[in-house]
C-alpha cells in the first residue's frame, strides 16, 4: 500500500484474535492499494491451476460353505480386485503487470464491496476477483521450473487378492470350547508411474520416466478363543499384515544435479519400487469377565 510506513500489532495472552493498529490507513482506497510486487519476487503474481483425478474401481467375489460336523463350522473363499489410477497436473503461470510492470490501481468496475476485518482492528480491505482481471492487468507466461514439473505425474495400482478362511467352532474337552478362524491371503501387486526426469541445474525436463514394480505377498492369520467356562477366556492371535504407502510416494518424478559451488550431488523424487510396510503380529491375553450388575440404585417410587 502506498504511503504506509509502519503499523502496530497486539497478540493477546488469553482468548481473542490478534489485532492490528494501522494508524488510520485506509485499505479500501483504490488509489492507495495498488497491484505491484511488494515482496520483491521479481514477478507480480503466480497462477497455479492444479487438477487431480483419482479413480478407484473394485470388485469382490466370495463363496461360503457351512459344515454341520467337524472342527470347522464353515469356509470362505474369495477374490478381491482393486484398480486405482491417480493423475495430477499443475500448470503454473507467472503474471507481470502491463506497461513494464508499472504498479496500477484496480478499476472501479472490478471492485466488490470491501471486506470487513474489524474483528482484527482493520475496518476493511479492498476486494476484487484477481482471475477476472488477468488479461486486463497482466501478461501470463507459463513457468516450467523443476519444482513445478515434479508435481505432474500419473500412478497406477492393480491389486489382486485371493483368500480363504476356515471358521473354527469345536470343543477340546468337556470344559474347554474353542472358536476362531484360520486363513491366508495371497496379494499380487502391479504398480507403475509416469513422470518427468528433471535436471536440477537447469530446472528443465530431460526425460519421461515410466517405471513400476510387481511383487507378491503371502499373509497368513490365526485367531483363537479358548472358553474355559465361568467367564474365563484365553485369546491368541498371529498374523502377517501390510499397509500400502501413499500413492503419491510411488510417483516416478525424479530430480538430480550437482551444486556448482560445493560440487555435491543432490536429488529427490518418488520411488516406483516402494514396497508396503510389513509387520508380524502376535497377541495373547487371559480374560475374566465379571458377573453383570443390573442396577446400583434402588427402584424409584412415586409419591
Amino acid at each position: 500500500m502506498a504511503g504506509l510506513s509502519a503499523f502496530g500489532f497486539n497478540l493477546p495472552v488469553g482468548a481473542g484474535f490478534p489485532t492490528f493498529d494501522v494508524g488510520g490507513a485506509d485499505f479500501t482506497d483504490p488509489s492507495a492499494v495498488l497491484l505491484s510486487d511488494p515482496a520483491g519476487w521479481g514477478r507480480d503474481g503466480r497462477l497455479e491451476n492444479p487438477v487431480q483425478n483419482d479413480e478407484i474401481k473394485a470388485a469382490r467375489f466370495t463363496l461360503r460353505r457351512d459344515f454341520m460336523e467337524g472342527p470347522f463350522s464353515g469356509v470362505d473363499i474369495g477374490y478381491n480386485y482393486t484398480e486405482r489410477d491417480k493423475k495430477k497436473t499443475s500448470t503454473v503461470f507467472f503474471a507481470n503487470l502491463l506497461n513494464g510492470r508499472t504498479p496500477v490501481a484496480v478499476a472501479a468496475g472490478d471492485l466488490f464491496n470491501p471486506t470487513d476485518l474489524d474483528f482484527v482492528g482493520i475496518p476493511g480491505v479492498l476486494a476484487f476477483d484477481p482471475r477476472a482481471g488477468l488479461d486486463k492487468y497482466y501478461t501470463l507466461t507459463q513457468n516450467l521450473s523443476s519444482d513445478d514439473l515434479r508435481k505432474d505425474f500419473t500412478v497406477s495400482e492393480r491389486i489382486h487378492t485371493a483368500y480363504s478362511k476356515f471358521d473354527i467352532d469345536t470343543s477340546l474337552s468337556n470344559s474347554v470350547a474353542l472358536r476362531g478362524n484360520i486363513g491366508v491371503q495371497v496379494v499380487f501387486t502391479d504398480q507403475s508411474s509416469r513422470a518427468f526426469n528433471i535436471d536440477s541445474r537447469s530446472g528443465t525436463a530431460v526425460g519421461d520416466l515410466n517405471r513400476g514394480a510387481k511383487y507378491t505377498d503371502v499373509l497368513p492369520s490365526l485367531n483363537l478363543v479358548f472358553d474355559f467356562g465361568d467367564n474365563w477366556f484365553t485369546r491368541f492371535g498371529a498374523a502377517k499384515t501390510l499397509a500400502r504407502p501413499r500413492i503419491d510416494d510411488l510417483r516416478a518424478a525424479a530430480s538430480a544435479g550437482v551444486n556448482s559451488t560445493t560440487r555435491q550431488w543432490s536429488g529427490n523424487g518418488g520411488n516406483t519400487d516402494l514396497r508396503p510396510w510389513r509387520a508380524d503380529s502376535l497377541d495373547l491375553s487371559i480374560e475374566k469377565y465379571l458377573r453383570t450388575v443390573t442396577s446400583l440404585w434402588p427402584a424409584s417410587t412415586n409419591g
